[in-house]
């Protein structure tokens, strides 16, 4: 049976609105292995347990039985610990791991699993993005290719970093952006600056990522204002 995966609401003001069609598809394909978000698509249904964002439990506890009623037979994958506790699960027990829960009247066959973006501290963990590989592939139907199959280490917005660049660590990227490690470090602890993680407290900086940044914070003086000032 073809699972269905789904997520807390679409993107505010995405320019698309079916499910995984954003980036959050990307990184989901890429963690099981597939080439294209379209490859994923092909596989799965997809459904938003909201259209908006909402901190009502109220809200999500009637969206999550509204979708029972129509989810069919299929198992439900629920992105994120605020879908997984609108359907009774508790996101940590049954992480990968499958379970019955009783919503809305009906008894649905589901699991737990991190919401797929790029700054969730587990997805970018390459011990739990191999487990997750093999646990996404089995329950999409693809053969693993090998119980110890590689993962390509992915940044914060899943762009592939290019084998042949070198990437800078955090002396070198301080002296790029002209500032002292320590000021980098907290830009970076509250997701100003683009890196790439390539392991769970492994941090590193592409050159052109900082530079493209450094043209969309700088502020050019306002010299006509001045001059009509004086």
């Amino acid at each position: 049976m073809i699972p269905l995966f789904v997520g807390e609401h679409p993107p505010p003001g995405a320019p698309w609105a079916e499910p995984w069609e954003g980036e959050s598809g990307t990184r989901l394909a890429l963690l099981a292995g597939l080439e294209t978000r379209q490859d994923l698509l092909d596989l799965i249904e997809g459904a938003h347990l909201v259209d908006r964002p909402s901190e009502s439990r109220m809200t999500l506890r009637a969206a999550a039985a509204t979708l029972a009623q129509r989810a069919g037979d299929h198992p439900l994958v629920l992105c994120g610990w605020k879908v997984a506790w609108a359907f009774g699960v508790d996101p940590r027990a049954y992480r990968l791991r499958w379970t019955w829960a009783e919503v809305g009247g009906r008894t649905l066959r589901v699991s737990a699993f991190p919401f797929p973006s790029g700054r969730c501290p587990t997805i970018c963990n390459p011990a739990f993005r191999l487990s997750a590989r093999g646990w996404l592939r089995e329950t999409l139907g693809i053969p693993l290719a090998g119980r110890y199959e590689t993962l390509q280490n992915f940044d914060v917005r899943l762009t592939l970093p290019d084998p042949d660049e070198t990437l800078l660590d955090y002396e070198a990227a301080a002296r790029l952006l002209g500032c002292s490690v320590g000021a980098l470090r907290v830009r970076v602890h509250r997701g100003l600056v683009p890196v790439i993680r390539t392991g769970p407290r492994t941090v590193r900086f592409r050159e052109r990522d900082l530079r493209a940044w450094l043209r969309r914070v700088t502020v050019l003086p306002a010299v006509g204002r001045k001059a009509e000032a004086r």
